[in-house]
């Protein structure tokens, strides 16, 4: 398993990443709670399956996350994603989204290099 971390408004946000034989496990976790807000699954042959948390609002980044990397993998890629702040206003959720985008493409390379 690989970790890597992230400071965003102060708060650290952590990716696990386990391989499997076929297929990969990501955990997006962080802030002031780590919890389980979504879960979206990819797999080459098929739709992603998202499932998100009433009153939560990582579906949108779990999926993107589980696309991008099976896209850039070949592989199937679950990705869990919770990500908390307290009081954080519409201008923190979208630096955060912006952060975890670029922290995606970055680990997409790493992840790819590896696999090579």
């Amino acid at each position: 398993m690989k970790n890597f971390y992230k400071t965003v408004l102060d708060k650290k946000l952590t990716v696990q990443i386990e391989r499997f034989d076929e297929g990969i496990q990501v955990s997006l976790t962080g802030g002031d709670r780590c919890h389980i807000g979504a879960v979206s699954i990819y797999v080459p042959e098929g739709p992603v399956q998202s499932w998100q948390r009433l009153g939560h609002q990582e579906g949108e980044l779990s999926r993107l996350w589980a696309i991008k990397l099976g896209e850039c993998l070949h592989v199937p890629v679950c990705v869990v994603c919770g990500i908390h702040y307290d009081h954080l206003d519409a201008a923190g959720i979208k630096l955060i989204l912006k952060e975890c985008q670029q922290w995606l493409k970055q680990l997409c390379m790493i992840l790819k290099q590896e696999a090579d």
